[in-house]
């Protein structure tokens, strides 16, 4: 099975898994949900919604347990989780002081021997019963201002019977703490205001004496008076139950649905880094995959430029060579800037190899590069490197050309044909700068502030994109402890600054720079290629005869051990994915075996991770080289080792 297939299944099985793990998601939200309508202020009223009501009780207590169940929970059915709450309390204040009117009203008038006291607590209790009756009818808010007025009226009518005997004045705790649980809004407003009122009446009745209240024996007094207290005691301590019991629901609701988020904010976030891996492991696995076929294309595209160096050939002919090589280094800086997306997106950070650096040699090189992509749209590209930079520097070489390419390939793609991008180096004591200006339309204020966004790209004529060059040159810039800056404007071009930090190298420090395609020659030099693409074979066979060097071939790792006792090459240069017998394998033979143990070899492969790169070198590998293969980070390798 092909590579990218097994690749896309693999994604395409990683996905149904995330879509299992929503699956898992919802069940639990739902076991959540379950578990907050067992709460037990809800727990009934779901019971009654779906019709489920409790079984036919066995005994009397069951079945008064059972209607004054169904009396607390009358109109509930149908309504929102709030309006029930409410509906439920009403029903349970007018429940309970129906009991209280026909229970301590009859008491009193027994007590006091004035039967004219039945007719005001019988009629109250028959407007609580209707309260309830409303509420079954499904007119909540009429019932919750019957309620509410009925309270009121009692308290007046009570307080002039009694007087001061019944201190109906504390009833005001009562009454404004039931306007502000059942009520909302403005109606909430309206029922304080008749409490106030209610009190207001109350207090002056008593000085005024309007009404004049009942007398009574003092010895009824005292029983009179802690029959209505004990009443007022139990309604306020009935709303503060209310009160409490509200907040414990609200507290047990604000924990189950916390418990509930988070489980889903950590099942989305586990999600999500599921979908970023499969995502990013696809880019990395296709992006190997095309590194292979386009190691070929950017060989031949390497060896005509290497030939059109070499040999006069008619102009034509040589700006197609140099468009194809264009065409192909543009595609290996897309391959490696999606690569670089991915390794960020997988929290991966950037290793930092510092080596000596011949800066003018090195800039010079990629320069020469950048010359031949920029002739396409006949654009000068222009290097200054100021007296002011050392001869030699620390730094991470690759990184560094990777910033430096990121930043030619975007001035070339928007600079103005027939003009100049400028490179400018210069130092001070403590950095070194780079900076790479451009002659096009600038960039809006608007975009200043996004262009080191990911994907966010302007619209150029020449070389394609993804957005990603510029945003990866910040981070890589951050990892050399630089930043980088732009200023633009539009119609006037755009000026890219990297400032970095300075670290002069000594001028004896051997340098590992590039070289030009113009190559010398290293006659009598054997090599063994170690590859099972026939047409990488061919291309890097052309490479080594253009050099001078005796060339010869393996198409696996069993092959190639063989070959290597024959012909005892001086570079061994080894493909790390082939039949039979990988790479990995292949070195460890190798090191294990005492003639051969002592010749360097180049691992070579489109694995561009840092897991396979050192894997390689603790096998035994000399060097590392990404595929699609640069000759001139190849020919520096092999003049290293061979010169």
């Amino acid at each position: 099975m092909p590579r990218c297939q097994l690749v896309a299944e693999q994604t395409q099985q990683q996905l149904l898994n995330i879509r299992n793990a929503h699956k898992n998601v919802f069940t639990n939200r739902n076991a959540k949900q379950t578990e907050l309508t067992n709460h037990p202020d809800l727990k009934a009223r779901f019971m009654l919604n779906s019709n489920v009501m409790p079984q036919k009780a066995s005994s009397h207590t069951m079945i008064w347990k059972d209607g004054l169940t169904r009396l607390r929970l009358a109109g509930i059915s149908r309504t929102s989780d709030e309006d029930a709450r409410r509906i439920i309390i009403v029903n349970t204040l007018s429940l309970f002081t129906f009991a209280l009117c026909l229970v301590f009203g009859t008491a009193i008038a027994l007590v006091a021997g004035n039967l004219n006291i039945l007719f005001p607590a019988y009629f109250e209790a028959l407007g609580f019963a209707g309260v309830i009756w409303l509420n079954a009818r499904r007119h909540p808010r009429a019932a919750a201002v019957c309620m509410h007025l009925l309270y009121n009226g009692s308290a007046i009518c009570f307080g002039i019977l009694f007087g001061a005997l019944t201190e109906v004045q504390l009833l005001a705790v009562f009454l404004g703490g039931t306007a502000l649980l059942v009520f909302k809004g403005n109606m909430r407003i309206w029922c304080i205001g008749i409490t106030v009122l209610t009190i207001l009446l109350l207090e002056i009745n008593f000085y005024t004496e309007i009404i004049t209240p009942i007398t009574t024996d003092r010895h009824l007094i005292f029983v009179i008076r802690w029959i209505t207290t004990s009443c007022i005691i139990a309604v306020n301590a009935l709303i503060i139950y209310f009160y409490v019991r509200y907040n414990d629901s609200l507290l047990y609701t604000m924990k189950v649905y916390s418990e509930n988020l988070e489980e889903l904010v950590r099942d989305r976030t586990r999600d999500a880094e599921n979908a970023n891996e499969a995502k990013s492991v696809f880019v990395r696995e296709i992006c190997h995959e095309i590194r292979n076929p386009l190691n070929g294309m950017y060989g031949i595209s390497q060896l005509l430029l290497m030939d059109s160096i070499k040999n006069n050939i008619p102009a034509h002919q040589a700006a197609l060579i140099q468009d194809l090589y264009a065409a192909n280094h543009n595609t290996l800086e897309i391959i490696n800037n999606s690569l670089e997306l991915a390794s960020i997106e997988a929290g991966k950070k950037a290793q930092i190899h510092e080596t000596s650096l011949r800066i003018r040699e090195w800039i010079s090189n990629i320069c020469n590069t950048y010359q031949y992509i920029s002739n396409t749209r006949a654009v000068r590209l222009v290097l200054e490197v100021d007296d002011t930079v050392p001869a030699i520097i620390l730094g991470d070489r690759i990184i560094l050309t990777q910033i430096v390419n990121n930043l030619l390939s975007n001035a070339i793609k928007f600079t103005a044909p027939h003009t100049s991008v400028h490179l400018r180096i210069h130092a001070d004591i403590h950095h070194w700068y780079l900076t790479v200006t451009d002659k096009g339309s600038g960039i809006s204020r608007e975009k200043l502030d996004k262009i080191f966004d990911p994907f966010v790209k302007e619209t150029a004529t020449f070389l394609s994109g993804t957005g990603l060059g510029l945003p990866i040159t910040k981070r890589l810039t951050s990892v050399l402890q630089g930043k980088i800056s732009v200023d633009s404007e539009p119609g006037k071009g755009a000026c890219f600054q990297v400032q970095l930090p300075l670290t002069a190298a000594p001028e004896n420090v051997g340098d590992t720079g590039d070289q030009l395609l113009d190559f010398a020659p290293l006659p009598h030099k054997k090599v063994l290629l170690i590859e099972d693409n026939r047409l990488n074979q061919i291309v890097m066979g052309r490479f080594f005869q253009n050099i001078g060097c005796e060339i010869a071939f393996a198409g696996n790792g069993l092959e190639g051990l063989r070959k290597a006792a024959t012909v005892l090459p001086d570079i061994i240069l080894l493909d790390m994915h082939m039949p039979e017998m990988g790479g990995i394998d292949t070195l460890k033979h190798l090191k294990a075996n005492p003639a051969l143990q002592h010749i360097p070899v180049f691992a070579s492969s489109g694995d561009a991770f840092t897991d396979a790169i050192t894997a390689a070198m603790n096998a035994g590998a000399s060097e590392y080289l990404t595929k699609p293969i640069d000759f001139r980070t190849l020919y520096a390798l092999l003049y290293r080792y061979l010169s």
